[in-house]
């Protein structure tokens, strides 16, 4: 119950910090706060879980935690106009390079991608990791030469 806290805590920093200072980032910090740190917060944590229940269990709960910071980020933002003045900041238009930024963090193909990017990454890292301990169950009994 402490490392839920512990990381709903660390979930509300990392809303705040990226709220506050969204316009002083750039598109790859953006793009590291939003999507990989929440990833990689969420596998170190699954990881520190020491029976296979508990990975599962966090494997689940922890993408839920970062889909809400997500949520909360995009509202916040939103809200606050700083996604706006973000996305006017950092789309270039030129002859041979564009770079667009999508308007509406809410959109359907926004919020799929970051439960498609923080569920694939979680469930994908229990499985492997679960089939990784079976093989090595199976491969304890076996004596090689």
């Amino acid at each position: 119950m402490l490392v839920i806290f512990l990381i709903a805590i660390l979930y509300t920093a990392l809303t705040v910090f990226s709220t506050s200072f969204l316009t002083s980032l750039s598109v790859p910090v953006f793009l590291i706060v939003l999507y990989i740190l929440p990833i990689l917060i969420n596998l170190v944590f699954t990881k520190l879980q020491k029976t296979d229940k508990g990975k599962l269990i966090f494997s689940l709960l922890l993408p839920t935690v970062s889909v809400v910071f997500y949520i909360l980020f995009a509202y916040f933002t939103s809200q606050s106009g700083s996604w706006m003045e973000f996305v006017k900041m950092n789309t270039i238009s030129e002859e041979r390079v564009s770079v667009e930024i999508s308007e509406n963090l809410m959109s359907i193909g926004q919020v799929v991608f970051a439960l498609l990017s923080y569920y694939a990454s979680s469930l994908g890292f229990y499985l492997i990791s679960k089939l990784s301990k079976k093989s090595k169950v199976k491969g304890a009994g076996t004596k090689t030469k």
